[in-house]
């Protein structure tokens, strides 16, 4: 593979310029950059997705002028997981591929190979990130693509299955094959590549994703005094720069290991568990933990996704509760760590609910962020794995950095860009969810009858304590992300639509509705030709219909009326009652997922206030099941 003085431009920016490179068969090659520097462009390239402005590429001598089928035959590239089908099965996936390939692979052996036998009958929707990161290997192998380019394939995956990747890999290329694979994980990088290319680009510097960082690392310390002395940097800068309102929070790596270990759970129901309880889906983390009722554990995982604030928080939602004896020990370091740090006169907080932020940490894990702030200003942690990878020597190891574009905003405006009055902020859908939540918010003792004659008005503070802020579903969402409201009220299908389900705190029990696929008598399904489908939820659409080929037309009106004057065969829209569809002859042919309203929460305003926000919680849930 020979990629020579490769240009590529979106709209008037440069992306990449002028980029040279080659690859030979057997080597798995790591791209590492910033954030915003043209990783993902760089396969789009290759791949033929986005146009090239300069510059030539072949695959295996083939030109990428031609860009036929003998060229894209050559290498096969899917850019994650959210581009598998919901509604399909891991093995429908590896059939299509090996169809259109028309590869020699073996899925049964490439299912074995990859330990996903017993899911590859499920479908996607229902599989973990992990899972549908080895779905997405599995396809790569089933391909028999000479080259094979993998955006960030660690994602998402537990240490056990990062080995079992990494394995197959080393396999793949012993086959005349070459991988290209970008992450940010350094450390499996470093286990995983034959060779690592470092791109830069001086005219993209500073883009949307990229921070400013400054920080220490640590190398050779095997003690505490390691984290000790983080601590101490960390607590200058508090007290010099923050006034002394930092909140350290501190966790361990180890935790949640000691704890998957003592259920004797298999990696794929490890993954499963643990990416819903890090997600905060708490909808599927109880169907999940329903599984064991009857397990002396069961007590202390109906709290888990609970355990992170104060000691005393931590010791209140243990109260009675035993833990495994190594996830004890843990615990007990960190509440010792914890009484030390706040003897210092630091505010100190444990979380061991919340995934690490770098996957290559092995013990102890800190973050610190100020109340009403949407972003952490400083992170680290222990890594006494990943500079051994060099060279095979152990080398024990601690790291931290500041975050210092946010540093920089709270230290001189005093504050962040959104405001945070004290109160609970909850950014409410209009309409419909709006109605049917007020009777909820009542029977938690809220006054809503500023929100019942709110007139025009968008933000309608309810007493001192709660400020409701009225907008349209998906743009909830967008609030939630961006910081300026601690809770979002929303329909699933919103969230469902934009694949994000991180951070669900609740089912409300209301606004109960369900997709469905509706057209005029006579319409079928499984009609062979193309079909054209109207609706208002594109990426529903397209995750029901898989690999059947539609054409999926958007619609923000009526959708209904979309069959009736012939611009499309059939809808995928929303019914409660079907009694719209009856009146103008149309009839379903299939249900897909229900429908019901949410809490979301943010991420980091759970944990800056975290009582008063589960208090509300815990009182919802009272007021749903009375």
């Amino acid at each position: 593979m020979k990629v020579k003085e490769l240009t590529v431009e979106y709209g008037n920016r440069t992306i990449i310029e002028n980029l040279s490179m080659e690859a030979e068969f057997g080597e798995i090659i790591g791209l590492v950059a910033p954030n915003g520097t043209g990783k993902t462009t760089f396969f789009n390239a290759i791949s033929g997705l986005i146009p090239k402005k300069n510059g030539n590429i072949s695959l295996n001598k083939i030109d990428y002028n031609s860009r036929g089928a003998t060229y894209l035959k050559e290498l096969f590239f899917l850019e994650s997981s959210k581009n598998l089908y919901d509604y399909l099965t891991p093995k429908e996936h590896l059939e299509y591929i090996k169809a259109a390939w028309k590869s020699n692979s073996d899925i049964e052996h490439i299912f074995e190979q990859l330990k996903m036998k017993e899911y590859q009958n499920r479908i996607i929707k229902k599989l973990s990130l992990g899972m549908k990161q080895h779905v997405l290997l599995a396809m790569y192998l089933a391909s028999d693509a000479t080259i094979l380019l993998l955006d960030e394939p660690f994602n998402g995956l537990d240490p056990t299955s990062v080995s079992l990747f990494i394995m197959c890999l080393k396999e793949i290329v012993s086959k005349d094959k070459i991988v290209i694979l970008s992450s940010h994980d350094l450390y499996n990088v470093e286990h995983t590549c034959t060779r690592i290319l470092f791109m830069k680009n001086k005219k993209h510097r500073g883009d949307v994703n990229q921070v400013t960082q400054g920080g220490i690392e640590l190398v050779g310390y095997e003690g505490i005094e390691a984290e000790q002395e983080c601590f101490a940097i960390i607590k200058e800068v508090n007290e010099t720069q923050l006034g002394n309102n930092l909140l350290l929070e501190i966790g361990d790596a180890r935790f949640s290991r000691a704890i998957t270990d003592a259920l004797g759970l298999s990696d794929k129901e490890k993954s499963e568990l643990l990416d819903a309880l890090f997600t905060k889906y708490l909808p599927r983390y109880n169907e999940l933990i329903s599984d064991f009722k009857n397990s002396a554990l069961y007590p202390f995982l109906t709290v888990w996704p609970r355990l992170f604030g104060t000691v005393q928080d931590i010791k209140d939602e243990l109260n009675q509760i035993i833990l495994p004896a190594a996830a004890q020990r843990i615990l007990d370091n960190l509440v010792d760590m914890a009484n030390q740090v706040a003897q210092t006169g630091q505010q100190v907080r444990i979380d061991v609910s919340t995934e690490p932020l770098q996957s290559y940490y092995t013990g102890l894990t800190f973050r610190g962020y100020v109340d009403g702030v949407s972003q952490y200003i400083v992170s680290g942690g222990r890594y006494d794995g990943l500079l051994s990878s060099f060279d095979g020597t152990p080398m024990p190891a601690v790291g931290m950095a500041f975050n210092i574009d946010v540093l920089t905003d709270v230290t001189l405006n005093g504050e962040s860009n959104n405001q945070d009055n004290g109160k609970l902020r909850i950014a409410l859908t209009k309409g419909r969810v709006e109605k049917d939540f007020i009777p909820l918010l009542e029977a938690c003792g809220v006054d809503c009858e500023p929100l019942r004659n709110k007139a025009r008005k968008l933000i309608i503070p309810l007493g001192d304590a709660i400020e409701v802020i009225l907008a349209k579903g998906p743009d909830v969402t967008t609030y939630l992300k961006n910081g300026v409201v601690d809770l979002g009220i929303v329909g699933s299908d919103v969230l469902d639509e934009q694949d994000d389900t991180s951070y669900e705190m609740l089912d409300l029990q209301t606004g109960k509705c369900q997709f469905i696929l509706a057209s005029l008598a006579g319409y079928d399904p499984k009609e062979g030709r193309r079909q054209r489908i109207g609706t208002k939820y594109p990426t529903i659409t397209k995750q029901y219909f898989g690999a059947q080929d539609v054409e999926i037309i958007k619609i923000e009106g009526s959708v209904e009326l979309a069959p009736l004057v012939g611009l499309a065969d059939a809808i995928v829209d929303i019914t409660e009652t079907g009694t719209t569809l009856r009146e103008n002859n149309l009839e379903i042919f299939d249900w897909l997922q229900k429908i019901s309203t949410r809490l979301v929460a943010n991420p980091l305003a759970l944990k800056q206030k975290r009582n008063t926000i589960f208090k509300l919680i815990d009182q919802l849930s009272e007021a749903i099941n009375k």
